[in-house]
Protein backbone atom coordinates (compact mmCIF):
# COMPACT_ATOMS: atom_id res chain seq x y z
CA UNK A 1 0.00 0.00 0.00
CA UNK A 2 2.49 2.16 0.55
CA UNK A 3 4.61 1.29 -2.48
CA UNK A 4 1.30 2.34 -4.10
CA UNK A 5 1.08 5.72 -2.89
CA UNK A 6 4.80 6.53 -3.45
CA UNK A 7 4.38 5.17 -7.49
CA UNK A 8 1.34 7.84 -7.26
CA UNK A 9 3.99 10.78 -6.57
CA UNK A 10 6.43 9.77 -8.82
CA UNK A 11 4.12 9.33 -11.56
CA UNK A 12 2.64 12.88 -10.68
CA UNK A 13 6.03 15.09 -10.43
CA UNK A 14 6.67 12.98 -13.87
CA UNK A 15 3.81 14.27 -15.45
CA UNK A 16 4.16 17.71 -14.39
CA UNK A 17 7.63 17.78 -15.37
CA UNK A 18 6.75 16.62 -19.04
CA UNK A 19 3.97 18.67 -19.36
CA UNK A 20 5.69 21.98 -18.22
CA UNK A 21 5.95 24.32 -21.15
CA UNK A 22 4.33 21.59 -23.76
CA UNK A 23 0.89 22.86 -23.97
CA UNK A 24 1.72 26.32 -25.76
CA UNK A 25 2.34 25.97 -29.58
CA UNK A 26 0.24 24.53 -32.39
CA UNK A 27 -2.23 21.72 -31.78
CA UNK A 28 -3.73 19.27 -35.01
CA UNK A 29 -7.55 17.50 -34.07
CA UNK A 30 -9.23 15.37 -36.06
CA UNK A 31 -12.57 13.93 -34.74
CA UNK A 32 -14.92 11.34 -36.00
CA UNK A 33 -18.22 10.47 -35.30
CA UNK A 34 -19.79 6.92 -35.77
CA UNK A 35 -23.52 5.36 -35.19
CA UNK A 36 -24.61 2.03 -36.09
CA UNK A 37 -27.38 -0.32 -35.40
CA UNK A 38 -26.86 -4.16 -33.96
CA UNK A 39 -28.75 -6.83 -33.25
CA UNK A 40 -28.20 -8.51 -29.67
CA UNK A 41 -30.20 -11.97 -29.10
CA UNK A 42 -29.80 -11.90 -25.53
CA UNK A 43 -28.60 -8.21 -24.24
CA UNK A 44 -28.78 -8.76 -20.64
CA UNK A 45 -27.14 -12.21 -20.50
CA UNK A 46 -29.27 -14.12 -18.72
CA UNK A 47 -28.51 -17.84 -18.30
CA UNK A 48 -30.85 -20.79 -20.36
CA UNK A 49 -32.90 -21.18 -16.91
CA UNK A 50 -34.21 -17.86 -16.68
CA UNK A 51 -35.14 -17.80 -20.29
CA UNK A 52 -37.31 -21.02 -20.54
CA UNK A 53 -37.87 -20.55 -24.19
CA UNK A 54 -38.59 -16.94 -24.62
CA UNK A 55 -37.31 -14.63 -27.19
CA UNK A 56 -34.77 -12.01 -25.47
CA UNK A 57 -33.51 -10.76 -29.13
CA UNK A 58 -33.50 -7.32 -29.77
CA UNK A 59 -31.52 -4.46 -31.48
CA UNK A 60 -29.57 -1.34 -29.91
CA UNK A 61 -28.27 1.50 -31.55
CA UNK A 62 -24.38 2.21 -31.09
CA UNK A 63 -22.93 5.69 -31.44
CA UNK A 64 -19.03 6.58 -30.96
CA UNK A 65 -17.79 10.42 -30.54
CA UNK A 66 -13.96 10.44 -30.59
CA UNK A 67 -10.88 12.83 -31.29
CA UNK A 68 -7.25 12.76 -31.88
CA UNK A 69 -5.43 16.01 -30.54
CA UNK A 70 -1.77 15.81 -31.08
CA UNK A 71 0.59 17.92 -31.36
CA UNK A 72 4.24 17.17 -32.60
CA UNK A 73 7.85 19.09 -32.44
CA UNK A 74 11.59 18.33 -33.33
CA UNK A 75 11.89 16.85 -29.29
CA UNK A 76 8.34 16.50 -28.00
CA UNK A 77 5.04 14.37 -29.12
CA UNK A 78 1.50 15.01 -27.19
CA UNK A 79 -1.45 13.31 -27.90
CA UNK A 80 -4.58 12.67 -26.29
CA UNK A 81 -7.42 10.98 -27.56
CA UNK A 82 -10.88 11.52 -25.46
CA UNK A 83 -14.09 9.00 -26.77
CA UNK A 84 -17.78 8.83 -25.52
CA UNK A 85 -19.88 5.57 -26.47
CA UNK A 86 -23.36 5.62 -26.26
CA UNK A 87 -25.66 2.48 -26.28
CA UNK A 88 -29.73 2.91 -27.06
CA UNK A 89 -32.33 0.16 -26.58
CA UNK A 90 -35.46 1.18 -28.50
CA UNK A 91 -37.42 -1.58 -27.04
CA UNK A 92 -38.56 -0.07 -23.26
CA UNK A 93 -38.07 -3.62 -22.00
CA UNK A 94 -34.36 -3.12 -22.21
CA UNK A 95 -33.95 0.70 -21.98
CA UNK A 96 -32.75 -0.24 -18.25
CA UNK A 97 -29.51 -1.44 -20.27
CA UNK A 98 -29.06 2.83 -21.88
CA UNK A 99 -25.68 3.57 -20.80
CA UNK A 100 -22.71 5.87 -22.00
CA UNK A 101 -18.92 4.84 -21.29
CA UNK A 102 -16.11 7.34 -21.30
CA UNK A 103 -12.18 7.04 -22.11
CA UNK A 104 -9.84 9.35 -21.87
CA UNK A 105 -5.96 7.91 -22.87
CA UNK A 106 -2.71 9.83 -24.47
CA UNK A 107 1.07 10.21 -24.04
CA UNK A 108 3.94 13.34 -23.50
CA UNK A 109 7.15 12.11 -24.70
CA UNK A 110 10.31 14.03 -25.11
CA UNK A 111 13.48 13.10 -26.92
CA UNK A 112 17.13 14.13 -26.86
CA UNK A 113 20.46 13.06 -28.58
CA UNK A 114 20.87 10.61 -25.10
CA UNK A 115 18.09 10.84 -23.22
CA UNK A 116 14.25 10.49 -24.19
CA UNK A 117 11.10 10.06 -21.82
CA UNK A 118 7.61 9.92 -21.96
CA UNK A 119 4.31 9.66 -19.98
CA UNK A 120 1.68 7.65 -21.28
CA UNK A 121 -1.98 7.93 -19.14
CA UNK A 122 -5.24 6.18 -19.49
CA UNK A 123 -8.50 6.76 -17.59
CA UNK A 124 -12.10 5.01 -18.29
CA UNK A 125 -15.34 4.99 -16.89
CA UNK A 126 -17.29 2.53 -17.85
CA UNK A 127 -20.43 0.18 -17.26
CA UNK A 128 -19.62 -3.74 -16.59
CA UNK A 129 -21.32 -6.68 -15.50
CA UNK A 130 -22.35 -7.30 -12.38
CA UNK A 131 -21.82 -11.11 -10.66
CA UNK A 132 -25.38 -10.60 -9.05
CA UNK A 133 -28.46 -12.78 -10.83
CA UNK A 134 -30.94 -10.80 -12.18
CA UNK A 135 -34.22 -12.16 -13.68
CA UNK A 136 -36.37 -11.39 -16.82
CA UNK A 137 -37.33 -8.24 -15.21
CA UNK A 138 -34.05 -6.99 -14.14
CA UNK A 139 -35.15 -7.87 -10.32
CA UNK A 140 -32.51 -9.02 -8.10
CA UNK A 141 -33.01 -12.69 -7.58
CA UNK A 142 -30.38 -13.93 -5.69
CA UNK A 143 -26.08 -13.28 -4.24
CA UNK A 144 -24.24 -14.36 -6.71
CA UNK A 145 -23.34 -17.28 -9.33
CA UNK A 146 -22.85 -16.02 -12.64
CA UNK A 147 -22.13 -12.54 -15.03
CA UNK A 148 -25.44 -11.02 -16.13
CA UNK A 149 -26.41 -7.74 -16.91
CA UNK A 150 -26.34 -5.27 -14.50
CA UNK A 151 -26.42 -1.55 -16.08
CA UNK A 152 -25.92 0.24 -12.14
CA UNK A 153 -22.56 -1.28 -11.69
CA UNK A 154 -19.68 1.07 -12.75
CA UNK A 155 -16.01 0.54 -13.24
CA UNK A 156 -13.41 3.53 -12.73
CA UNK A 157 -9.61 3.33 -14.05
CA UNK A 158 -6.68 4.91 -14.55
CA UNK A 159 -3.00 4.34 -15.34
CA UNK A 160 0.10 5.97 -15.37
CA UNK A 161 3.18 4.54 -16.81
CA UNK A 162 6.31 6.93 -17.48
CA UNK A 163 9.53 5.73 -18.97
CA UNK A 164 13.07 6.91 -19.20
CA UNK A 165 15.55 5.70 -21.59
CA UNK A 166 19.24 6.52 -21.41
CA UNK A 167 22.57 5.84 -23.52
CA UNK A 168 25.72 7.10 -22.12
CA UNK A 169 27.75 5.21 -24.74
CA UNK A 170 27.12 3.26 -28.02
CA UNK A 171 26.94 0.45 -26.62
CA UNK A 172 25.08 1.04 -23.52
CA UNK A 173 21.49 1.46 -22.76
CA UNK A 174 19.40 2.00 -19.48
CA UNK A 175 15.97 2.05 -19.53
CA UNK A 176 13.32 2.72 -16.51
CA UNK A 177 9.85 2.10 -16.44
CA UNK A 178 7.11 1.78 -14.02
CA UNK A 179 3.09 2.18 -13.82
CA UNK A 180 0.64 3.04 -10.75
CA UNK A 181 -2.90 1.99 -11.68
CA UNK A 182 -6.47 2.11 -9.80
CA UNK A 183 -9.73 0.36 -10.14
CA UNK A 184 -13.10 0.50 -8.18
CA UNK A 185 -16.01 -0.46 -8.75
CA UNK A 186 -19.34 0.87 -7.44
CA UNK A 187 -23.10 0.92 -7.80
CA UNK A 188 -23.82 -2.46 -6.52
CA UNK A 189 -23.54 -3.65 -2.95
CA UNK A 190 -22.08 -7.03 -3.21
CA UNK A 191 -20.51 -7.38 -6.66
CA UNK A 192 -18.03 -9.85 -5.72
CA UNK A 193 -15.16 -7.80 -7.75
CA UNK A 194 -12.31 -6.68 -6.35
CA UNK A 195 -11.08 -2.92 -5.91
CA UNK A 196 -7.15 -2.71 -6.92
CA UNK A 197 -4.31 -0.63 -6.50
CA UNK A 198 -0.86 -1.48 -8.36
CA UNK A 199 2.01 -0.34 -8.83
CA UNK A 200 5.32 -2.10 -10.67
CA UNK A 201 8.95 -0.40 -11.81
CA UNK A 202 11.54 -1.90 -14.26
CA UNK A 203 14.83 -1.44 -14.73
CA UNK A 204 16.88 -3.05 -17.60
CA UNK A 205 20.08 -2.43 -18.84
CA UNK A 206 21.55 -3.55 -22.31
CA UNK A 207 25.20 -3.74 -23.64
CA UNK A 208 26.75 -4.62 -26.76
CA UNK A 209 29.85 -6.58 -25.94
CA UNK A 210 30.60 -6.95 -30.21
CA UNK A 211 28.73 -6.18 -33.20
CA UNK A 212 27.11 -9.51 -33.17
CA UNK A 213 27.06 -10.35 -29.52
CA UNK A 214 24.72 -8.31 -26.25
CA UNK A 215 24.42 -9.05 -22.87
CA UNK A 216 21.14 -7.39 -20.89
CA UNK A 217 19.77 -7.19 -16.81
CA UNK A 218 16.43 -6.79 -16.17
CA UNK A 219 14.80 -6.47 -13.13
CA UNK A 220 11.10 -5.77 -11.82
CA UNK A 221 9.14 -5.12 -8.97
CA UNK A 222 5.51 -4.72 -8.34
CA UNK A 223 3.20 -4.83 -5.65
CA UNK A 224 -1.08 -4.64 -5.63
CA UNK A 225 -3.67 -4.80 -3.05
CA UNK A 226 -6.92 -5.72 -3.81
CA UNK A 227 -9.91 -5.23 -1.99
CA UNK A 228 -13.41 -7.71 -2.70
CA UNK A 229 -16.70 -8.35 -0.87
CA UNK A 230 -18.34 -11.36 0.14
CA UNK A 231 -20.21 -13.43 2.27
CA UNK A 232 -18.58 -15.84 4.93
CA UNK A 233 -20.34 -18.07 7.66
CA UNK A 234 -19.61 -17.27 11.22
CA UNK A 235 -21.19 -18.34 14.02
CA UNK A 236 -23.54 -15.76 16.51
CA UNK A 237 -20.44 -15.29 18.32
CA UNK A 238 -17.98 -14.02 16.12
CA UNK A 239 -16.25 -17.67 16.23
CA UNK A 240 -15.52 -19.12 12.90
CA UNK A 241 -17.00 -22.42 12.15
CA UNK A 242 -15.70 -26.35 12.33
CA UNK A 243 -16.60 -26.50 8.70
CA UNK A 244 -17.90 -30.57 9.51
CA UNK A 245 -20.38 -31.30 7.18
CA UNK A 246 -21.32 -34.58 8.97
CA UNK A 247 -24.76 -33.11 9.78
CA UNK A 248 -25.42 -31.67 6.45
CA UNK A 249 -24.08 -29.33 3.68
CA UNK A 250 -24.29 -26.27 5.96
CA UNK A 251 -22.12 -25.36 8.33
CA UNK A 252 -22.61 -25.71 12.17
CA UNK A 253 -20.70 -23.71 15.03
CA UNK A 254 -19.30 -25.71 17.68
CA UNK A 255 -20.96 -26.33 21.13
CA UNK A 256 -23.79 -28.46 22.69
CA UNK A 257 -25.99 -28.25 20.26
CA UNK A 258 -25.95 -27.91 16.37
CA UNK A 259 -26.04 -23.68 15.75
CA UNK A 260 -26.22 -23.08 11.96
CA UNK A 261 -23.34 -20.22 11.38
CA UNK A 262 -25.02 -17.36 9.31
CA UNK A 263 -23.62 -15.37 6.06
CA UNK A 264 -22.21 -11.95 7.00
CA UNK A 265 -20.51 -9.20 4.84
CA UNK A 266 -16.67 -9.88 4.80
CA UNK A 267 -13.66 -7.93 3.06
CA UNK A 268 -10.75 -10.10 1.41
CA UNK A 269 -7.52 -7.87 1.49
CA UNK A 270 -4.65 -9.49 -1.24
CA UNK A 271 -1.61 -8.15 -1.11
CA UNK A 272 0.48 -9.16 -3.83
CA UNK A 273 4.45 -8.70 -4.43
CA UNK A 274 6.51 -9.93 -7.00
CA UNK A 275 10.49 -9.43 -7.46
CA UNK A 276 11.93 -10.76 -10.54
CA UNK A 277 15.39 -10.70 -12.14
CA UNK A 278 16.77 -11.72 -15.23
CA UNK A 279 20.15 -12.15 -17.50
CA UNK A 280 19.57 -12.48 -21.17
CA UNK A 281 22.26 -12.85 -23.73
CA UNK A 282 22.04 -12.78 -27.86
CA UNK A 283 24.19 -13.45 -30.70
CA UNK A 284 23.16 -12.14 -34.37
CA UNK A 285 24.24 -14.96 -37.11
CA UNK A 286 23.62 -12.88 -39.43
CA UNK A 287 20.34 -9.80 -40.24
CA UNK A 288 17.53 -12.52 -40.01
CA UNK A 289 19.05 -14.81 -37.63
CA UNK A 290 19.51 -15.21 -33.68
CA UNK A 291 20.24 -17.10 -30.73
CA UNK A 292 18.69 -15.74 -27.42
CA UNK A 293 19.37 -17.15 -23.94
CA UNK A 294 17.49 -16.13 -21.28
CA UNK A 295 17.99 -17.04 -17.00
CA UNK A 296 16.06 -15.78 -14.53
CA UNK A 297 14.49 -15.89 -10.49
CA UNK A 298 11.41 -14.20 -9.14
CA UNK A 299 9.98 -14.13 -5.45
CA UNK A 300 6.38 -13.97 -5.11
CA UNK A 301 4.80 -13.20 -1.69
CA UNK A 302 0.80 -12.80 -1.32
CA UNK A 303 -0.89 -12.26 2.19
CA UNK A 304 -5.13 -12.38 2.14
CA UNK A 305 -6.80 -11.36 5.36
CA UNK A 306 -10.43 -11.55 5.55
CA UNK A 307 -12.39 -9.61 8.18
CA UNK A 308 -15.65 -9.27 8.72
CA UNK A 309 -17.69 -5.91 8.45
CA UNK A 310 -16.84 -5.11 12.47
CA UNK A 311 -13.55 -5.83 11.85
CA UNK A 312 -13.27 -9.03 13.29
CA UNK A 313 -10.78 -11.26 11.51
CA UNK A 314 -12.02 -14.32 9.76
CA UNK A 315 -8.63 -16.17 8.01
CA UNK A 316 -4.99 -14.47 7.51
CA UNK A 317 -3.23 -16.89 4.34
CA UNK A 318 0.74 -16.57 3.69
CA UNK A 319 1.81 -17.39 0.83
CA UNK A 320 5.88 -17.02 -0.93
CA UNK A 321 6.96 -19.28 -4.40
CA UNK A 322 10.16 -18.99 -5.58
CA UNK A 323 10.09 -19.41 -9.52
CA UNK A 324 13.14 -20.21 -12.08
CA UNK A 325 13.01 -19.55 -15.57
CA UNK A 326 15.12 -21.08 -18.44
CA UNK A 327 15.07 -20.65 -22.13
CA UNK A 328 16.68 -20.82 -25.27
CA UNK A 329 14.66 -20.32 -28.48
CA UNK A 330 16.57 -19.80 -32.03
CA UNK A 331 14.49 -17.18 -34.79
CA UNK A 332 15.03 -16.72 -38.04
CA UNK A 333 13.24 -15.07 -40.99
CA UNK A 334 13.12 -14.88 -44.68
CA UNK A 335 11.04 -12.45 -46.64
CA UNK A 336 7.69 -14.32 -46.57
CA UNK A 337 8.20 -16.78 -43.58
CA UNK A 338 9.17 -16.54 -39.85
CA UNK A 339 10.62 -19.41 -38.20
CA UNK A 340 11.03 -20.26 -34.21
CA UNK A 341 12.85 -22.84 -32.24
CA UNK A 342 11.90 -23.15 -28.64
CA UNK A 343 13.24 -24.45 -25.54
CA UNK A 344 12.08 -23.83 -21.99
CA UNK A 345 12.33 -25.27 -17.98
CA UNK A 346 11.01 -23.62 -15.15
CA UNK A 347 10.10 -24.43 -11.30
CA UNK A 348 8.28 -22.87 -8.40
CA UNK A 349 8.65 -24.34 -4.76
CA UNK A 350 6.07 -22.73 -2.04
CA UNK A 351 7.54 -22.11 1.04
CA UNK A 352 5.96 -25.68 2.00
CA UNK A 353 8.97 -26.98 0.28
CA UNK A 354 6.56 -28.97 -2.43
CA UNK A 355 7.78 -28.39 -6.24
CA UNK A 356 6.48 -28.02 -9.39
CA UNK A 357 8.37 -28.09 -12.59
CA UNK A 358 7.04 -27.58 -16.01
Amino acid sequence: MVAVRHSRLIAACCAFWLCTGALAGSWEIEPSVQAGLSYDDNPALEPDSQLQGEDRATTYLLAFAEAEISKSEPSSVITFSPRIRRYEYPDSEYSRLNRTDYLLRGSVSQIDQLFSSSLSFLYEQQTVLSTADFDADFGDSGDGGGDFADPDEQRDRWTLAPAFNWSPTEKDSVILSGSVGDTTYSGVENSFRADTESSSVSFQYQRAIAPRHSVGLLATFSDSESVSRNFFPLCFDGSVPDFDFSQGDDEYCPGPGPDLAVDVPTNNTTDNEIVSYSITWSYRFSERTRLNLNIGEQETTSATIGASNTGTEIFNIDNSFDGRNNSLNLVTSGERWNFELRGSRGSTVQDDGFPSEN
